[in-house]
């Protein structure tokens, strides 16, 4: 599409959204560039630089972002059917509006009593907060569907570990004299603070390590989290970040990938690579993302139709990152396993004097296939700790057992401690087995970086 008939398409798309008729929102024009929507949870806003559109939505319970893309005019159809995005993600916001506030104790017992009297009085002063009580040893189980977590002060030894678990949800201990007292205004006000100081989710700082390639990289990590799928993007040039953004989404699309392409041809037009690393099963360039709704979708072949000029890659998350460590740690060989939050379908990466280990027809490190790693249902066993820890250590016993690394490392929220991996492993291996272990806590840099390098290394493979 030439540059003339996009500022029309543009001029249109806006004319139609200014046209939007709502009971749920009331639309207004801020300026020749913003368009507001003010719905009763949420605050869409609809931005437009020339002819890239940036569509956001900001949740008015918790200012945070729950919906945040932009992109380059292409059809008026793909650009409305983003726009209904955007009035559904305000619609979830409106009907998740009230505070899920998770208390526990030893028991719940304590905690459930304190719940109530709560509720009474968030019902009393019109707060969009409830309450409920649940057991310490419940609340891995239970405490991903909560917007806050507080709690009991004779547990509140526990608040590191609780917060290592859930990252993005606030985890307080209440104060002795507000529990002790059953201080409902007390308590209400630590929940109100709480909330206002949680911090957003930032985009990662870059590794610096130089790297020898003089072509412009897209380097695309795909993260899924109970909530929402980001997006984050970066291009590299040698070890420099030219351009660094992400995306919000409830769920991720092919057509995501699509639009992001489209906006980096647009300041980086000579851009010819572009790497993809995201969780989930890769099978020769088939997706399954089970949440998302892709089954085995043929994610290649589709950008070599759209895309025949560039050289573009689908790899595994756990591979990427596993490139990183490999850079940045001074070991011949390691095994890295990423086991996502709210998955059970984990992958492994394992690294040999700087090459991946692929095996026959791109299988190894593709987990799922391993029945045995599981005790139970494992949509059951991933949402406790305890069997987690058993995972985590059955996937590391198969690698030492296979292929003895020099180094371990993870990623898993549920498991806190590396000592447990230790002490679990010895259960089945002599202590003297179990190689050095590293947990990694925040893993969106090592997959950008790593992904870059999977592009280099893939290039030169196929010269």
């Amino acid at each position: 599409m030439d540059d003339f008939l996009r500022e029309i398409y543009v001029k249109v798309y806006r004319s139609w959204i200014l046209g939007q008729k709502s009971e749920q929102y009331n639309i207004k024009e801020v300026d020749e560039k913003t368009i507001v929507l003010d719905g009763v949870g949420a605050i869409g806003k609809v931005v437009f630089q020339g002819n890239v559109i940036e569509l956001s939505v900001t949740n008015k319970k918790n200012d945070h972002i729950d919906f945040y893309l932009h992109f380059q005019m292409q059809t008026l159809g793909h650009a409305s059917s983003l726009f209904n995005e955007l009035i559904d993600a305000m619609a979830t916001a409106e009907n998740t509006k009230i505070v899920q506030v998770l208390l526990s104790c030893t028991s719940g017992l304590t905690t459930g009593f304190f719940a109530q009297e709560l509720n009474q009085a968030a019902n009393t002063l019109c707060m969009d907060y409830h309450f409920e009580a649940v057991p310490y040893n419940e609340l891995t189980a239970v405490g991903r569907n909560c917007d806050i977590i507080l709690l009991a002060p004779q547990i509140g030894y526990q608040q590191p570990k609780v917060q290592s678990i859930f990252h993005q949800i606030p985890v307080v201990t209440v104060p002795s004299q507000v529990f002790a007292k059953y201080d409902v205004r007390g308590a209400l006000k630590l929940v109100g603070d709480s909330l206002l100081a949680q911090e957003a989710v930032d985009i990662p700082k870059a590794l610096q390590l130089s790297v020898d390639c003089d072509e412009d990289i897209l380097s695309i990590g795909i993260f899924k989290t109970t909530r929402s799928t980001r997006i984050l993007y970066r291009v590299y040039k040698h070890s420099s970040v030219l351009e660094n953004g992400q995306i919000i989404k409830q769920k991720l699309c092919i057509d995501d990938l699509d639009d992001l392409i489209d906006l980096m041809l647009v300041s980086y037009p000579h851009l010819k690579k572009v790497g993809i690393a995201t969780p989930g099963i890769i099978d020769q360039g088939h997706l399954t993302l089970e949440k998302d709704q892709l089954f085995n979708v043929d994610i290649i072949a589709h950008f070599k139709e759209k895309y025949p000029y560039m050289n573009i890659h689908l790899d595994k998350a756990s591979e990427a990152i596993a490139m990183t460590l490999y850079e940045l740690q001074d070991y011949k060989s390691l095994s890295f396993l990423y086991l996502p939050k709210s998955s059970y379908v984990a992958g492994m990466g394992n690294i040999n004097e700087g090459k991946i280990l692929n095996g026959h027809m791109d299988v190894a490190g593709d987990l799922h296939q391993l029945p045995f790693i599981y005790e139970k249902d494992p949509r059951e066993q991933i949402l406790s700790e305890e069997g987690c820890l058993d995972i985590v250590a059955k996937h590391f016993l198969l690698s030492i057992m296979t292929f003895s690394p020099a180094v371990l490392a993870f990623y898993c929220s549920n498991v806190v401690n590396v000592e447990d991996v230790v002490k679990k492993l010895e259960e089945y291996v002599p202590r003297h087995y179990i190689p050095k272990i590293k947990k990694l806590d925040n893993i969106e840099e090592y997959l950008l970086f790593g992904e870059m390098l999977k592009c280099i290394a893939q290039e030169k493979q196929s010269a």
